[in-house]
């Protein structure tokens, strides 16, 4: 890494007015509790498949139906269709994806919002904080993409025929 010379130092303050420095310290508080709620969104959809996946396993692991049972069991009034190991496990890990997004998108966003804090109320680096907080925002929206293309890509696969 390179030194910075005293001129780039210098420079390195940027001057707000006290009108910008409440916008900007505004929209930091915004981006961090929008973060702190996706990351809580995120944790609770993973611990959740993790919990169902847990819970599936051990009622499969303890009931393992006997044979007399099986021959015994009256048929269900209602079927909705099969519903396979395969296809459970697919939505598990569309929903443990969707939850990593969102922790990913929400960690992403307090880091922003508090460079953006250090930029109100730092004395210096002003301009290296407000990189890193534009880095992270973008950031932020490359996942919000990949999560857009990804929900696309889940609703045409269920409305056109023939592609699940």
């Amino acid at each position: 890494m390179e030194r910075e010379s005293v001129h780039d130092r210098a420079l390195s303050r940027i001057p707000f007015d006290p009108r910008d420095a409440r916008i900007v310290e505004s929209m930091s508080r915004w981006m961090g509790l929008l973060g702190r709620f996706q990351v809580l969104a995120g944790g609770a959809l993973m611990l959740t498949v993790m919990g169902i996946a847990i819970a599936y396993g051990t009622t499969e692991a303890l009931a393992t139906p006997s044979a007399a049972q099986a021959a015994d069991a009256t048929p269900p009034l209602i079927t909705l269709g099969e519903v396979t190991l395969e296809m459970l496990l697919g939505v598990g890990i569309a929903v443990s994806l969707l939850g990593a997004l969102l922790l990913w998108g929400g960690v992403m966003l307090i880091d922003g919002a508090e460079d953006l804090e250090r930029v109100v109320h730092g004395d210096e680096l002003d301009r290296h904080h407000l990189e890193n907080a534009l880095r992270r925002v973008r950031g932020y929206y490359r996942i919000e993409a990949l999560f857009t293309l990804l929900a696309l890509a889940a609703l045409l696969a269920w409305a056109l025929p023939g592609w699940a």
